[in-house]
């Protein structure tokens, strides 16, 4: 009962209060150690299907990087960064306990973080990702123009390849990707 009641306050309060001061890996942790106490059994199923999506994509992240390094490059966008991202355990099983989802219609399982120097090449890029890949409608944000309350900014769309699967890609600065990493605590 005092891990559960625990593991229930790190859900519901800390890590809630690691995102709003931009310790977004805080959260993630927080969160996947409360559900692992909560819900063993959910969290077990959640990150065996996570791996076997991560697995199975793994030759297509690659390729899928490349193309997307060489776009840049062939646009004169200049890249400082690219990163893959795999969403945390429990923020899957969040959403799909909240929106009634299964794994598979989840838009930002796997997303990619474009770093480039500076603000007018985040939009540069962004123009560069949506001639690669069909965007999704309403699957836009720009934080860049709207921040969050924590400051984070970026800007977040979500696409589709030729194949139909939907990924997300992230754009920041170099400046913005170390206040997201960082964060303001």
């Amino acid at each position: 009962p005092w891990a559960r009641n625990l593991a229930l306050q790190i859900w519901e309060r800390d890590a809630v209060e690691a995102e709003k001061i931009g310790e977004l890996e805080l959260r993630s942790r927080a969160e996947n150690a409360a559900l692992k106490v909560l819900d063993p059994n959910a969290f077990d199923r959640v990150q065996r299907e996570l791996d076997s999506l991560v697995d199975a994509r793994a030759e297509w992240c690659a390729a899928t990087e490349g193309v997307i390094t060489s776009a840049l490059a062939a646009d004169g966008v200049p890249l400082v960064a690219i990163q893959r991202r795999t969403k945390h355990t429990a923020g899957v099983w969040r959403k799909m306990r909240e929106k009634n989802l299964l794994l598979g219609e989840i838009h930002d399982l796997l997303a990619f973080r474009v770093v480039v120097s500076n603000q007018d090449d985040c939009y540069l890029a962004l123009d560069t990702i949506h001639r690669l890949f069909e965007p999704e409608p309403f699957r836009f944000k720009d934080y860049i123009a709207d921040p969050k309350m924590n400051g984070y900014q970026s800007l977040h769309t979500s696409v589709r390849d030729r194949d139909g699967f939907v990924f997300e890609v992230q754009i920041r600065t170099a400046e913005m990707h170390r206040v997201a990493e960082e964060g303001f605590a």
